[in-house]
Protein backbone atom coordinates (compact mmCIF):
# COMPACT_ATOMS: atom_id res chain seq x y z
CA UNK A 1 0.00 0.00 0.00
CA UNK A 2 2.77 2.43 0.72
CA UNK A 3 4.21 1.62 -2.44
CA UNK A 4 1.74 2.24 -4.53
CA UNK A 5 0.84 5.42 -2.74
CA UNK A 6 4.58 6.61 -3.45
CA UNK A 7 3.86 5.79 -6.60
CA UNK A 8 0.59 7.56 -6.88
CA UNK A 9 2.58 10.92 -5.57
CA UNK A 10 4.55 10.20 -8.75
CA UNK A 11 1.51 9.75 -11.26
CA UNK A 12 2.33 6.69 -11.88
CA UNK A 13 -0.50 3.45 -11.19
CA UNK A 14 -3.58 4.26 -8.88
CA UNK A 15 -4.26 8.01 -9.19
CA UNK A 16 -7.33 7.96 -6.27
CA UNK A 17 -4.99 5.65 -3.52
CA UNK A 18 -5.37 8.69 -0.70
CA UNK A 19 -9.32 8.34 -1.19
CA UNK A 20 -9.05 4.62 -1.73
CA UNK A 21 -7.70 4.24 2.27
CA UNK A 22 -9.46 7.16 3.10
CA UNK A 23 -13.38 6.60 1.75
CA UNK A 24 -13.33 2.68 2.73
CA UNK A 25 -12.59 0.28 5.09
CA UNK A 26 -8.84 0.00 4.36
CA UNK A 27 -7.75 2.75 6.82
CA UNK A 28 -9.38 1.65 9.97
CA UNK A 29 -8.48 -1.59 8.96
CA UNK A 30 -5.24 -0.88 9.20
CA UNK A 31 -5.02 1.23 11.83
CA UNK A 32 -6.89 -1.71 13.91
CA UNK A 33 -5.00 -3.96 12.53
CA UNK A 34 -1.81 -2.75 14.48
CA UNK A 35 -3.47 -2.35 17.35
CA UNK A 36 -4.85 -5.58 17.69
CA UNK A 37 -1.19 -7.51 16.85
CA UNK A 38 0.11 -4.87 19.49
CA UNK A 39 -2.45 -6.06 22.37
CA UNK A 40 -1.92 -9.53 21.29
CA UNK A 41 1.68 -9.99 21.68
CA UNK A 42 2.60 -6.54 23.88
CA UNK A 43 3.22 -9.13 27.09
CA UNK A 44 4.97 -12.04 25.30
CA UNK A 45 7.52 -10.14 22.73
CA UNK A 46 9.56 -6.60 23.52
CA UNK A 47 9.29 -5.60 20.40
CA UNK A 48 5.65 -5.27 20.22
CA UNK A 49 5.65 -2.27 23.40
CA UNK A 50 4.82 0.83 23.80
CA UNK A 51 7.77 1.80 24.82
CA UNK A 52 10.23 -0.24 22.39
CA UNK A 53 7.74 1.71 19.68
CA UNK A 54 8.20 4.98 21.24
CA UNK A 55 12.14 4.36 21.15
CA UNK A 56 12.44 3.51 17.09
CA UNK A 57 10.22 5.98 16.38
CA UNK A 58 11.97 8.29 18.55
CA UNK A 59 15.52 7.47 17.09
CA UNK A 60 13.45 7.32 13.61
CA UNK A 61 11.97 11.20 13.85
CA UNK A 62 15.75 12.40 15.13
CA UNK A 63 17.67 11.22 12.33
CA UNK A 64 15.25 12.44 9.84
CA UNK A 65 13.70 8.46 8.87
CA UNK A 66 10.49 9.46 10.38
CA UNK A 67 8.78 8.13 6.90
CA UNK A 68 11.40 6.46 5.04
CA UNK A 69 9.94 3.13 2.85
CA UNK A 70 13.69 1.74 3.43
CA UNK A 71 13.16 -1.52 4.82
CA UNK A 72 17.07 -1.90 5.93
CA UNK A 73 17.09 1.62 8.05
CA UNK A 74 13.76 -0.07 10.06
CA UNK A 75 15.23 -3.04 10.59
CA UNK A 76 18.86 -1.66 11.73
CA UNK A 77 16.84 0.86 13.95
CA UNK A 78 14.60 -1.86 15.55
CA UNK A 79 17.67 -4.27 15.55
CA UNK A 80 19.51 -1.36 17.89
CA UNK A 81 16.51 -0.50 19.99
CA UNK A 82 16.59 -4.33 20.62
CA UNK A 83 20.49 -4.12 22.03
CA UNK A 84 20.22 -1.41 24.41
CA UNK A 85 17.34 -3.32 26.24
CA UNK A 86 19.50 -6.48 26.21
CA UNK A 87 22.27 -4.30 27.54
CA UNK A 88 20.71 -3.72 30.57
CA UNK A 89 20.38 -7.90 31.53
CA UNK A 90 24.50 -8.10 31.09
CA UNK A 91 25.32 -5.21 32.88
CA UNK A 92 23.48 -6.89 35.48
CA UNK A 93 24.99 -10.09 35.37
CA UNK A 94 28.94 -8.26 35.13
CA UNK A 95 29.83 -7.37 31.52
CA UNK A 96 31.69 -4.27 32.98
CA UNK A 97 34.19 -2.57 30.75
CA UNK A 98 36.61 -4.42 32.93
CA UNK A 99 34.89 -7.95 31.96
CA UNK A 100 34.97 -6.87 28.81
CA UNK A 101 39.02 -6.10 28.51
CA UNK A 102 39.59 -9.66 30.03
CA UNK A 103 37.43 -11.79 27.58
CA UNK A 104 39.06 -9.64 24.28
CA UNK A 105 42.68 -9.01 25.28
CA UNK A 106 45.76 -10.82 27.12
CA UNK A 107 46.26 -14.56 27.56
CA UNK A 108 43.38 -14.95 29.26
CA UNK A 109 40.76 -13.48 26.62
CA UNK A 110 38.34 -15.97 25.35
CA UNK A 111 40.40 -16.40 21.74
CA UNK A 112 43.47 -17.12 23.49
CA UNK A 113 41.38 -19.53 25.44
CA UNK A 114 40.02 -21.45 22.83
CA UNK A 115 43.23 -21.21 20.58
CA UNK A 116 44.75 -23.07 23.84
CA UNK A 117 42.07 -25.59 24.21
CA UNK A 118 41.97 -26.51 20.66
CA UNK A 119 46.10 -26.82 21.04
CA UNK A 120 45.41 -29.09 23.66
CA UNK A 121 47.33 -26.83 25.73
CA UNK A 122 44.31 -25.78 28.14
CA UNK A 123 41.51 -27.96 29.14
CA UNK A 124 42.55 -30.81 27.06
CA UNK A 125 39.40 -32.99 28.03
CA UNK A 126 37.08 -30.72 26.04
CA UNK A 127 39.03 -30.50 23.37
CA UNK A 128 36.54 -32.21 21.10
CA UNK A 129 33.39 -30.42 22.06
CA UNK A 130 31.59 -29.59 18.74
CA UNK A 131 30.86 -26.05 19.73
CA UNK A 132 35.10 -25.17 19.19
CA UNK A 133 35.00 -26.74 15.77
CA UNK A 134 33.34 -23.82 14.39
CA UNK A 135 35.87 -21.41 16.38
CA UNK A 136 38.56 -20.02 14.58
CA UNK A 137 40.56 -17.28 17.32
CA UNK A 138 42.29 -14.23 15.30
CA UNK A 139 44.81 -12.87 17.78
CA UNK A 140 46.01 -9.64 16.13
CA UNK A 141 49.78 -7.54 17.74
CA UNK A 142 47.24 -4.90 18.17
CA UNK A 143 43.47 -4.67 19.06
CA UNK A 144 40.98 -6.89 20.48
CA UNK A 145 41.28 -10.87 20.10
CA UNK A 146 38.03 -12.25 17.89
CA UNK A 147 36.89 -15.19 16.36
CA UNK A 148 36.18 -16.04 13.04
CA UNK A 149 33.33 -18.10 12.82
CA UNK A 150 32.66 -20.89 10.21
CA UNK A 151 28.49 -21.10 10.07
CA UNK A 152 26.71 -24.60 10.94
CA UNK A 153 25.90 -26.29 7.91
CA UNK A 154 22.34 -27.12 8.42
CA UNK A 155 20.08 -27.36 11.52
CA UNK A 156 21.25 -30.91 12.61
CA UNK A 157 25.12 -29.36 13.00
CA UNK A 158 23.35 -26.11 14.75
CA UNK A 159 21.55 -28.22 17.07
CA UNK A 160 24.92 -30.47 17.94
CA UNK A 161 27.05 -27.27 18.10
CA UNK A 162 24.69 -25.93 20.78
CA UNK A 163 24.16 -29.50 22.38
CA UNK A 164 27.90 -28.76 23.03
CA UNK A 165 27.79 -25.74 24.52
CA UNK A 166 25.05 -26.99 26.65
CA UNK A 167 27.56 -30.08 27.74
CA UNK A 168 30.26 -27.64 28.40
CA UNK A 169 27.24 -25.60 30.84
CA UNK A 170 26.50 -28.69 32.64
CA UNK A 171 30.46 -29.65 33.55
CA UNK A 172 32.94 -28.79 36.10
CA UNK A 173 33.11 -25.14 37.81
CA UNK A 174 35.69 -24.12 35.13
CA UNK A 175 33.24 -25.49 32.37
CA UNK A 176 30.67 -23.59 33.55
CA UNK A 177 32.41 -20.33 33.74
CA UNK A 178 33.79 -20.50 30.18
CA UNK A 179 30.54 -21.58 29.50
CA UNK A 180 28.98 -18.23 30.82
CA UNK A 181 31.99 -16.21 29.39
CA UNK A 182 31.20 -17.33 26.07
CA UNK A 183 27.66 -16.06 26.76
CA UNK A 184 28.67 -12.48 27.72
CA UNK A 185 31.19 -12.68 24.46
CA UNK A 186 28.70 -13.64 22.02
CA UNK A 187 26.42 -10.39 22.87
CA UNK A 188 29.74 -8.63 22.83
CA UNK A 189 30.59 -9.49 19.51
CA UNK A 190 26.80 -9.03 17.97
CA UNK A 191 24.87 -7.09 20.47
CA UNK A 192 22.29 -10.48 19.84
CA UNK A 193 22.13 -8.87 16.29
CA UNK A 194 23.00 -11.01 12.93
CA UNK A 195 26.34 -10.35 11.61
CA UNK A 196 29.76 -12.82 10.12
CA UNK A 197 31.18 -13.59 12.90
CA UNK A 198 28.27 -13.97 15.85
CA UNK A 199 27.20 -17.13 17.13
CA UNK A 200 24.92 -15.91 20.21
CA UNK A 201 22.14 -18.17 18.31
CA UNK A 202 23.75 -20.71 19.40
CA UNK A 203 23.18 -20.85 23.47
CA UNK A 204 21.39 -23.46 25.07
CA UNK A 205 18.34 -22.28 26.88
CA UNK A 206 19.41 -23.84 29.87
CA UNK A 207 22.09 -21.38 30.37
CA UNK A 208 20.29 -18.69 29.58
CA UNK A 209 17.63 -19.86 32.39
CA UNK A 210 20.34 -20.33 34.81
CA UNK A 211 21.15 -16.61 34.54
CA UNK A 212 18.05 -15.59 34.75
CA UNK A 213 17.38 -13.78 31.11
CA UNK A 214 13.83 -15.48 31.02
CA UNK A 215 12.97 -13.38 34.63
CA UNK A 216 14.99 -10.28 32.95
CA UNK A 217 12.25 -10.43 29.96
CA UNK A 218 9.83 -10.33 31.87
CA UNK A 219 10.48 -7.82 34.03
CA UNK A 220 11.51 -5.52 31.21
CA UNK A 221 7.86 -6.32 29.19
CA UNK A 222 5.94 -4.88 32.31
CA UNK A 223 8.42 -1.76 32.52
CA UNK A 224 8.40 -1.44 28.85
CA UNK A 225 4.30 -1.53 28.78
CA UNK A 226 4.04 0.54 31.85
CA UNK A 227 6.23 3.93 29.98
CA UNK A 228 8.54 3.45 32.96
CA UNK A 229 11.87 3.82 30.39
CA UNK A 230 14.93 5.90 30.54
CA UNK A 231 14.82 7.21 26.75
CA UNK A 232 17.76 9.47 26.74
CA UNK A 233 20.04 6.98 27.82
CA UNK A 234 19.03 4.45 25.55
CA UNK A 235 18.95 7.40 23.12
CA UNK A 236 22.78 8.55 23.50
CA UNK A 237 24.01 4.64 24.02
CA UNK A 238 22.60 3.92 20.28
CA UNK A 239 23.99 6.77 18.27
CA UNK A 240 27.19 6.38 20.29
CA UNK A 241 27.39 2.88 19.70
CA UNK A 242 26.56 3.36 15.48
CA UNK A 243 28.90 6.23 15.15
CA UNK A 244 29.75 4.93 11.81
CA UNK A 245 26.72 4.50 10.50
CA UNK A 246 25.71 7.79 8.45
CA UNK A 247 21.84 6.50 8.71
CA UNK A 248 21.73 7.34 12.22
CA UNK A 249 24.95 9.48 12.53
CA UNK A 250 24.66 12.38 9.83
CA UNK A 251 27.87 12.83 8.30
CA UNK A 252 28.68 16.35 8.21
CA UNK A 253 32.18 16.67 5.95
CA UNK A 254 31.15 19.68 4.32
CA UNK A 255 29.72 21.34 7.09
CA UNK A 256 30.56 24.76 7.82
CA UNK A 257 31.76 24.97 11.84
CA UNK A 258 31.59 28.91 13.86
CA UNK A 259 32.76 29.98 16.89
CA UNK A 260 35.16 27.09 17.58
CA UNK A 261 36.68 26.13 20.63
CA UNK A 262 39.85 24.12 20.62
CA UNK A 263 41.89 21.79 23.22
CA UNK A 264 45.37 22.02 21.77
CA UNK A 265 44.28 21.39 18.01
CA UNK A 266 41.38 19.44 18.27
CA UNK A 267 38.06 21.04 17.71
CA UNK A 268 35.50 20.45 21.10
CA UNK A 269 32.84 23.05 20.41
CA UNK A 270 31.60 24.31 17.18
CA UNK A 271 28.06 25.89 15.89
CA UNK A 272 26.59 25.50 12.74
CA UNK A 273 23.15 26.17 10.92
CA UNK A 274 23.20 23.89 8.54
CA UNK A 275 19.35 23.10 7.32
CA UNK A 276 20.63 19.34 6.51
CA UNK A 277 20.52 18.46 10.26
CA UNK A 278 17.66 20.48 11.68
CA UNK A 279 15.10 17.72 13.09
CA UNK A 280 11.92 20.04 14.51
CA UNK A 281 11.30 21.83 17.67
CA UNK A 282 10.66 19.90 21.27
CA UNK A 283 7.29 21.11 23.77
CA UNK A 284 8.94 24.20 24.57
CA UNK A 285 9.47 24.96 21.07
CA UNK A 286 13.53 24.96 20.99
CA UNK A 287 14.74 23.87 18.16
CA UNK A 288 16.07 20.07 17.89
CA UNK A 289 19.05 19.53 15.76
CA UNK A 290 21.01 15.66 14.55
CA UNK A 291 21.72 14.35 18.22
CA UNK A 292 25.30 13.21 17.12
CA UNK A 293 27.38 13.98 13.62
CA UNK A 294 30.33 13.11 12.54
CA UNK A 295 32.67 15.39 10.99
CA UNK A 296 35.36 14.86 8.12
CA UNK A 297 38.02 14.70 11.14
CA UNK A 298 36.05 11.39 12.56
CA UNK A 299 35.44 12.90 15.77
CA UNK A 300 31.62 12.65 17.08
CA UNK A 301 29.85 15.62 18.46
CA UNK A 302 26.31 15.84 20.24
CA UNK A 303 24.19 18.67 20.18
CA UNK A 304 23.75 20.11 23.65
CA UNK A 305 21.92 23.31 22.88
CA UNK A 306 21.45 26.36 20.64
CA UNK A 307 22.83 29.98 20.38
CA UNK A 308 20.30 32.31 20.20
CA UNK A 309 22.36 35.72 19.42
CA UNK A 310 23.13 33.75 15.78
CA UNK A 311 20.04 32.44 14.44
CA UNK A 312 19.26 29.35 16.79
CA UNK A 313 22.62 28.31 15.57
CA UNK A 314 23.13 24.29 16.41
CA UNK A 315 25.56 24.11 19.17
CA UNK A 316 27.78 20.49 19.49
CA UNK A 317 30.33 19.37 22.12
CA UNK A 318 32.75 16.40 20.91
CA UNK A 319 32.22 12.90 23.21
CA UNK A 320 34.08 9.65 23.08
CA UNK A 321 32.53 7.50 20.57
CA UNK A 322 31.95 3.57 21.15
CA UNK A 323 32.06 0.37 19.70
CA UNK A 324 34.68 -1.20 17.34
CA UNK A 325 34.21 -2.75 13.92
CA UNK A 326 37.06 -4.54 11.65
CA UNK A 327 36.97 -6.90 8.81
CA UNK A 328 33.54 -8.19 9.72
CA UNK A 329 34.81 -8.42 13.53
CA UNK A 330 32.33 -6.15 16.19
CA UNK A 331 32.41 -5.17 19.54
CA UNK A 332 29.98 -3.74 21.43
CA UNK A 333 30.19 -1.60 24.36
CA UNK A 334 26.24 -0.82 25.21
CA UNK A 335 26.74 -2.65 28.44
CA UNK A 336 29.39 -0.20 30.13
CA UNK A 337 29.87 3.74 30.44
CA UNK A 338 32.59 4.41 28.86
CA UNK A 339 34.90 3.10 25.43
CA UNK A 340 37.88 0.80 25.52
CA UNK A 341 39.49 1.92 22.56
CA UNK A 342 42.25 4.52 22.35
CA UNK A 343 40.77 5.70 18.50
CA UNK A 344 37.10 6.09 19.83
CA UNK A 345 38.73 8.48 22.82
CA UNK A 346 37.92 12.34 22.32
CA UNK A 347 41.35 12.87 24.05
CA UNK A 348 39.75 14.86 26.50
CA UNK A 349 39.54 13.62 30.33
CA UNK A 350 36.13 13.00 32.12
CA UNK A 351 36.02 15.81 34.17
CA UNK A 352 36.29 18.42 31.42
CA UNK A 353 33.91 16.34 29.01
CA UNK A 354 31.66 16.50 31.70
CA UNK A 355 31.64 20.15 31.03
CA UNK A 356 30.95 20.18 27.41
CA UNK A 357 27.09 19.15 28.29
CA UNK A 358 23.82 20.67 28.02
CA UNK A 359 24.23 21.01 32.16
CA UNK A 360 28.01 21.86 32.42
CA UNK A 361 28.41 24.04 29.57
CA UNK A 362 26.50 27.23 31.47
CA UNK A 363 28.63 26.75 34.09
CA UNK A 364 31.84 26.64 31.95
CA UNK A 365 30.31 29.73 29.70
CA UNK A 366 30.19 31.68 33.25
CA UNK A 367 33.62 30.85 34.58
CA UNK A 368 36.00 31.18 31.13
CA UNK A 369 35.93 34.86 29.59
CA UNK A 370 37.26 33.63 26.43
CA UNK A 371 34.21 30.91 26.32
CA UNK A 372 31.61 33.29 27.43
CA UNK A 373 32.61 36.14 24.68
CA UNK A 374 31.38 33.48 21.88
CA UNK A 375 28.82 31.72 23.61
CA UNK A 376 26.92 34.52 26.08
CA UNK A 377 23.74 33.31 23.89
CA UNK A 378 23.73 29.36 24.79
CA UNK A 379 20.32 28.00 25.28
CA UNK A 380 20.96 24.26 26.65
CA UNK A 381 18.65 21.81 25.61
CA UNK A 382 17.92 18.86 27.37
CA UNK A 383 14.75 18.10 25.99
CA UNK A 384 15.25 16.18 22.79
CA UNK A 385 11.39 14.78 22.03
CA UNK A 386 10.54 16.29 19.00
CA UNK A 387 6.54 17.39 18.82
CA UNK A 388 6.76 19.23 15.96
CA UNK A 389 9.21 17.57 13.08
CA UNK A 390 10.29 18.82 10.15
CA UNK A 391 7.67 16.91 8.53
CA UNK A 392 5.36 18.46 10.11
CA UNK A 393 6.26 21.79 9.57
CA UNK A 394 6.45 21.19 5.42
CA UNK A 395 3.45 18.96 5.47
CA UNK A 396 1.42 21.52 6.89
CA UNK A 397 2.53 23.83 4.39
CA UNK A 398 1.86 21.44 1.81
CA UNK A 399 -0.52 22.08 -0.70
CA UNK A 400 -2.40 18.66 -0.14
CA UNK A 401 -2.97 19.26 3.23
CA UNK A 402 -3.98 22.66 3.43
CA UNK A 403 -6.53 22.07 0.72
CA UNK A 404 -7.93 19.48 3.09
CA UNK A 405 -8.55 21.81 5.77
CA UNK A 406 -11.58 21.52 7.51
CA UNK A 407 -11.47 23.25 10.32
CA UNK A 408 -12.17 27.30 10.06
CA UNK A 409 -9.57 28.74 12.10
CA UNK A 410 -9.72 32.90 11.68
CA UNK A 411 -6.83 35.12 12.51
CA UNK A 412 -7.75 37.74 14.86
CA UNK A 413 -5.28 40.78 14.27
CA UNK A 414 -5.55 44.33 13.87
CA UNK A 415 -7.07 45.38 10.21
CA UNK A 416 -3.99 46.25 8.62
CA UNK A 417 -1.84 43.53 9.45
CA UNK A 418 -4.64 41.33 7.78
CA UNK A 419 -4.61 43.15 4.88
CA UNK A 420 -1.19 43.12 4.82
CA UNK A 421 -1.02 39.57 4.78
CA UNK A 422 -3.80 38.91 2.35
CA UNK A 423 -2.28 41.69 0.01
CA UNK A 424 0.95 38.64 -0.34
CA UNK A 425 3.64 39.80 2.53
CA UNK A 426 6.08 37.20 3.20
CA UNK A 427 7.00 37.82 6.07
CA UNK A 428 4.92 39.80 9.00
CA UNK A 429 6.11 40.98 12.32
CA UNK A 430 3.74 40.60 14.84
CA UNK A 431 3.16 41.42 18.41
CA UNK A 432 2.32 38.04 19.62
CA UNK A 433 4.39 34.74 19.97
CA UNK A 434 1.70 32.17 19.93
CA UNK A 435 0.35 32.45 16.47
CA UNK A 436 2.21 29.85 14.73
CA UNK A 437 -0.16 27.62 12.74
CA UNK A 438 -2.78 26.99 9.69
CA UNK A 439 -5.68 30.26 9.79
CA UNK A 440 -8.26 31.48 7.57
CA UNK A 441 -8.32 35.32 7.14
CA UNK A 442 -11.52 37.19 6.61
CA UNK A 443 -12.02 36.59 2.90
CA UNK A 444 -11.61 32.90 3.20
CA UNK A 445 -7.76 32.53 2.08
CA UNK A 446 -6.13 29.85 4.14
CA UNK A 447 -2.04 30.66 5.52
CA UNK A 448 0.10 29.14 7.17
CA UNK A 449 2.36 31.44 9.81
CA UNK A 450 5.78 29.61 10.46
CA UNK A 451 7.84 31.67 13.89
CA UNK A 452 11.18 32.77 12.24
CA UNK A 453 13.64 30.25 13.70
CA UNK A 454 15.66 33.46 14.52
CA UNK A 455 12.65 34.52 16.96
CA UNK A 456 12.32 31.23 18.34
CA UNK A 457 14.49 31.04 21.36
CA UNK A 458 13.14 30.82 24.70
CA UNK A 459 13.99 33.71 27.04
CA UNK A 460 14.41 36.05 24.34
CA UNK A 461 13.65 39.78 25.33
CA UNK A 462 10.81 40.72 22.25
CA UNK A 463 7.11 41.58 22.95
CA UNK A 464 6.54 40.05 19.47
CA UNK A 465 7.77 37.47 16.97
CA UNK A 466 8.22 37.83 12.78
CA UNK A 467 6.65 34.71 11.22
CA UNK A 468 7.04 33.38 7.69
CA UNK A 469 3.69 33.59 5.59
CA UNK A 470 2.89 30.62 3.20
CA UNK A 471 -0.07 30.19 1.04
CA UNK A 472 -1.38 28.32 -1.83
CA UNK A 473 -4.24 29.86 -3.22
CA UNK A 474 -6.99 27.71 -1.04
CA UNK A 475 -10.05 29.40 0.38
CA UNK A 476 -12.75 28.51 2.20
CA UNK A 477 -15.93 30.75 1.96
CA UNK A 478 -15.39 34.03 3.01
CA UNK A 479 -16.75 35.15 6.59
CA UNK A 480 -19.23 36.85 5.43
CA UNK A 481 -20.45 34.09 3.35
CA UNK A 482 -20.14 31.58 6.59
CA UNK A 483 -22.75 33.78 8.80
CA UNK A 484 -24.51 34.66 5.57
CA UNK A 485 -25.47 30.50 5.57
CA UNK A 486 -25.53 29.98 9.16
CA UNK A 487 -28.32 32.66 9.14
CA UNK A 488 -29.91 30.71 6.90
CA UNK A 489 -30.39 27.79 8.81
CA UNK A 490 -31.79 29.37 11.56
Amino acid sequence: ILKTYVNSQNEVGIKNIRNLLEDTFLAPYMSNSIDVIESLFSSVVLEATPSFSLLVNEVLKLTGNLFTLNPRVITNISNEVYTSIYADFFREIGLTGEKATELTTGENSIPRKIQNIKAGNYMSEIRDNPLFSIMFPVIPEEGPHVIAISKPDNKWHKDDISRGWKDLFSGDIKHRNLAIDLFMYSFLTSGFKGGLHVFHDLVPPSLTKFLGLDSFIKKELQRLNSGDFELITKLDEIFTNNWSDDTLVKNVKKLIPQKNIESGNKVVVFQTWDPSIFRGYNSENQPIYSPFVLTSSRNLYKYIGYDSSNENAAVYAIVNKKGYRNAGHTIREDSFDDTLFKDNKSGLSPSVLSQLTPEGFPILIRSNAKVHAKYSGFIPVTDRNIVRSVEDIENAKSSKNIAKLTRINYLSLSQDKIAEIADGAKEVTLDRTDLQGLYTLDNGLIVYLEKSISEQAPGKSSSGATYNVSTHGYTTPSKEEVNSRIKECK
